[in-house]
């Protein structure tokens, strides 16, 4: 799957997103105008996505799979109580584990991948950390 996506529902973009059990809600409606580039290649998912409106997004990656998250604007951005930082790149552990509130538009790219496709040290496969 290589495609990009462009909507103008945000319930429509919320299930559109890939890899992910997330549940997510609009905080603040700047434009109604989301967009979403996704692309699988075996065990490797990628989405990079711009979105309309702020968001409180609350789930995780699919089980068995680490997820890396990085923001790709200087908006404020929060993941689990923690301040993200624009050039931080965050480990997502398997499994529902996240919480991040965004009271504006994000861009962000995540990528997914199964243990066996990529391998992290050992200290960033135990709970969700930021590399910055």
């Amino acid at each position: 799957m290589d495609s990009a996506k462009f909507f103008t529902e945000f319930e429509s973009y919320c299930d559109s997103i890939a890899h992910a059990d997330v549940h997510m809600r609009v905080l603040g409606m700047e434009e109604p105008r989301y967009s979403m580039v996704q692309n699988v290649a075996g065990q490797l998912g990628l989405q990079w996505a711009q979105e309309g409106s702020g968001q409180l997004s609350e789930g995780g990656t699919d089980p068995g799979a680490f997820g890396l998250y990085m923001p790709l604007n200087r908006r404020p951005r929060l993941l689990n109580g923690l301040s993200l930082s624009p050039d931080a790149i965050v480990v997502l552990h398997p499994g529902p584990s996240s919480v991040s509130p965004a009271t504006m538009p994000i861009a962000g790219l995540r990528l997914e991948f199964q243990p066996n496709c990529l391998t992290l040290p050992r200290e960033l496969q135990s709970t969700n950390c930021m590399i910055q």
